[in-house]
């Protein structure tokens, strides 16, 4: 598994359908019809491992 921060997650949730919604401080939340919508966090370091699988498990992210 790869590092990932909150950038390359928007951007691996942007190129699988979902779009930007509102951001409010530093979570922005997105939303894909079928999944409604998702709150990422938009912090200036690494995501932890256990969060991006859950992304990906849970959204089926490629």
């Amino acid at each position: 598994m790869s590092i990932y921060n909150s950038k390359d997650i928007l951007e691996l949730f942007l190129k699988n359908g979902w779009t930007k919604k509102t951001q409010n401080g530093s979570h922005l939340k997105i939303f894909k019809q079928g999944y409604g919508i998702v709150i990422i966090p938009m912090h200036n370091k690494d995501l932890k491992k256990g969060m991006i699988q859950d992304f990906i498990k849970k959204y089926g992210l490629k």
